[in-house]
């Protein structure tokens, strides 16, 4: 199972693939509802990298796009709302770890001990939709 570090203002977080990119799946739900361009282009990188799962890759690149204190206030009201959305308790802790992140609350780096990782259930029962699939494979013809 691959696993990919998630970065915020140099510390960060690694998470197991399959629960990322649940966790990011849930993030461009909540941010549906909004409509500020920069949040547009995030939720279109985000479907995007949920869309990565097992390439021990993803980068939600965060520090592109939460470039302020509001933006922060933003994402941290979509971790909140996808949390509450959210029944597999490793996807709440790992929702948990992206609060703690935003919140600098989080002193680790990649080189971090590995002791705060999210166990995950093999295989992860989350896949993502044919929708999404599409959206994103729509969105790659259009960029070539």
């Amino acid at each position: 199972m691959a696993s990919s570090f998630v970065e915020f203002r140099g510390k960060g977080f690694w998470s197991r693939d399959e629960v990322l990119g649940h966790a990011l799946a849930q993030l461009v739900t909540a941010a549906r509802l909004r409509s500020e361009p920069w949040l547009v282009a995030a939720i279109e990188e985000w479907e995007e990298q949920s869309c990565l799962v097992g390439s021990g890759c993803l980068a939600p690149e965060l520090d592109r796009f939460v470039v302020d204190d509001g933006r922060v206030a933003i994402v941290l009201s979509l971790v909140s709302d996808a949390q509450s959305a959210a029944s597999a308790t490793e996807l709440v802790a790992t929702l948990s770890l992206f609060q703690k992140l935003l919140h600098g609350q989080l002193a680790t780096d990649a080189s971090s001990p590995l002791d705060y990782l999210v166990s995950v259930p093999v295989p992860y029962a989350w896949r993502v939709d044919d929708a999404t699939l599409a959206r994103v494979a729509s969105r790659r013809r259009l960029r070539r």
